[in-house]
């Protein structure tokens, strides 16, 4: 009997054809599977929840019986990796790659310069509110929320409750508002569309060719299994911030921004409370870049 080919999410082409019987904790296709998300940049936490389900289903292979003798008398133990991911680059938070300054007004240049104009908005939208593409790629009109109390411009979007049940929030500076009020009117339902359907995702060609243009690929050099890491959508969310960082915005109020769940921090916001986080974002587009200083290790 062999692992099934579903219900295993982002383990089936590994392990499809390995007969339950022969699976180990060093199964030369299951060390095959982790190597390739660390290369992909996967937390280790991803990773190991694939490893669980893994487990559950050999767990579950010794209670079903193959006449008088089940399909395995013992499941073999799965060792997770280490919950703390290993090393961050050097000047992220969160284990991606920052824009510099430079960086961001290349890489912005070529994507306004494609012919996907919809992925420029969509990138400058995902930079300045720090949203996750998944979300930007199905932003609704109805999760939009007008503020008149703090001037007719103003407004945030207000999501569906994320995985751990909270509410989300993207708050809009003024550029991530100019790019929303470029699309009002183009359809009835999604913010970012393309010939009147909803963009699926951003990491398509016009993204791909505008990031090597930028000189954005292989921004990490080369990792144990040759793969190279280039610089990612989810990037954009790494160098928001990143930037507020730099802008001087407390850590719990990137948190907030992030929505990152903190017991600590309001999940439900007055309007006063919503004016502070806006002023908060807003420090990203008057931030001047300044130069980055690092602690070099003599070698003499």
């Amino acid at each position: 009997m062999t692992f099934p080919g579903v219900a295993i999410h982002g383990v089936p082409p590994y392990l499809e054809a390995v007969p339950l019987i022969e699976m180990h904790t060093n199964h030369p296709e299951l060390v095959r599977f982790k190597n390739d998300r660390l290369a992909e940049r996967c937390k280790n936490n991803t990773i190991n929840r694939s490893l669980e389900v893994v487990s559950v289903v050999l767990n579950f292979a010794t209670t079903l019986m193959d006449g008088p003798t089940p399909w395995l008398k013992v499941a073999p133990r799965i060792k997770k990796l280490p919950r703390r991911d290993r090393q961050r680059p050097e000047g992220s938070e969160h284990g991606g790659y920052p824009l510099t300054q430079g960086e961001y007004g290349t890489l912005f240049t070529h994507l306004k310069a494609s012919q996907s104009s919809a992925i420029h908005d969509m990138a400058l939208f995902g930079l300045h509110t720090a949203l996750r593409e998944s979300w930007i790629c199905q932003l609704k009109w109805e999760w939009e929320r007008r503020l008149p109390q703090l001037g007719q411009d103003v407004f945030l979007f207000e999501l569906p409750d994320s995985k751990n049940g909270l509410p989300m929030y993207a708050f809009c500076n003024s550029v991530a508002r100019e790019v929303v009020n470029r699309q009002r009117g183009i359809h009835p339902e999604y913010v970012f569309t393309y010939a009147g359907h909803r963009i699926s995702k951003m990491n398509i060609t016009a993204w791909k060719t505008a990031r090597r243009k930028a000189g954005l690929e292989n921004v990490f050099g080369q990792c144990e299994s040759k793969m190279p890491r280039h610089f990612r959508v989810h990037d954009l969310r790494v160098t928001c911030s990143t930037w507020l960082r730099e802008a001087g915005v407390a850590k719990e109020d990137r948190q907030a921004i992030l929505n990152h769940y903190n017991g600590d921090i309001t999940t439900h916001y007055s309007v006063t409370e919503i004016g502070y986080m806006l002023e908060q974002v807003e420090k990203l587009v008057n931030l001047v870049h300044k130069p980055r200083f690092y602690l070099v290790r003599a070698t003499a």
